[in-house]
């Protein structure tokens, strides 16, 4: 029996090996490329994106902005129902917090804001005599304290909806792994998977990179605990080629397509073109590497636009539904 701590090493070399390899090959291909004066980085354009969304809505023309289309959760879920991608069942819409009918819900929820972000406005919940817990605490919340939070202390607009509780298909956690596909207009750079033991609590939450084959990528982001222990999907082929189908029909170089596995199949959580703000940075090398899949995903689009292919999302051939009705 080795001991751990040369067990752990041997991982180490093995990391550092993967991190040579891919900056051999990176090195090898920006030779190729034309020389500028600042490499390709992911955070750079991540940080344009966010730049160029602080920008008014109407000097955008959000209709035809692929971008402002993705903000809303109940038009992205309109988006990828048209692409045939399964949702959670919903059991409602409100214009108001007020509004919401605690006792037609069932004992287990997720109630959301259309226009939450970065998790906040999502509330996975369970209904117990003292009103509900989130998911992983013991400690309940009463209906004014779940308002509260919801609607971020009254300072968020709805509409609000409550949705299914999914039961995840590889965990026993009470939220399923939250995968979290960074894809390129159709090309996957790598999976995030999140696992929130309790919910909103950073600390209790474990994170682990992995490639389209789910493979091992190591710590490759400078603040998360990173941990092999969470599992890969069993369905991680379907997974991956739905974020690739939503993706391409997203009429943008990159987007982040968050999805669930669950015992039902792959289900829809999120689309997000403006990932991480600043909470994930990545190694030089590999910074560099994301942001070359963003620049050829921006060639590839510009040559599809020019082609014919629509500058705004592409909705399938399931039809378009509408998700919002107030008060339902």
């Amino acid at each position: 029996m080795r001991w751990p701590w040369v067990r752990a090493k041997t991982v180490d070399r093995k990391l550092a090996d993967l991190r040579a390899e891919h900056k051999a090959e990176l090195q090898q291909r920006t030779r190729a490329r034309v020389k500028t004066q600042a490499p390709p980085s992911f955070h750079a354009n991540v940080s344009r994106a966010w730049r160029q969304a602080q920008i008014p809505q109407w000097d955008r023309q959000p209709p035809q902005d692929p971008r402002v289309a993705l903000t809303s959760k109940l038009q992205t879920y309109e988006f990828a129902a048209s692409h045939g991608v399964r949702l959670p069942e919903r059991y409602g819409t409100w214009s108001r917090v007020e509004e919401i009918d605690w006792s037609s819900l069932p004992d287990r929820v997720v109630l959301k804001r259309d226009m939450g972000t970065s998790g906040y406005g999502v509330l996975p919940l369970t209904r117990c005599s003292e009103g509900f817990l989130l998911a992983g605490h013991q400690r309940p919340r009463d209906l004014d304290r779940v308002s509260q939070l919801l609607s971020g202390n009254g300072q968020a607009e709805g509409p609000y909806f409550a949705e299914e509780f999914l039961l995840g298909s590889t965990d026993d956690t009470e939220v399923p792994i939250d995968v979290k596909v960074y894809a390129f207009y159709g090309e996957v750079g790598h999976i995030l998977l999140r696992r929130a033991i309790k919910h909103a609590l950073p600390k209790w939450t474990r994170w682990r990179y992995v490639d389209a084959e789910g493979m091992d990528l190591g710590n490759i982001a400078y603040g998360r605990k990173v941990t092999p222990n969470v599992p890969v999907p069993e369905d991680l082929d379907d997974l991956v080629e739905t974020a690739a189908l939503l993706s391409k029909a997203v009429a943008l170089p990159f987007v982040r397509v968050d999805l669930y596995s669950t015992t039902r199949g792959v289900v829809l959580g999120e689309l997000t073109a403006i990932p991480d703000g600043a909470q994930a940075r990545y190694p030089d090398w590999y910074d560099e590497q994301l942001g070359e899949l963003w620049e050829d995903a921006e060639v590839r689009l510009a040559a599809d636009i020019r082609q014919g292919r629509p500058p705004t999302n592409i909705y399938g051939p399931h039809g378009r539904q509408t998700f919002v009705r107030l008060g339902a």
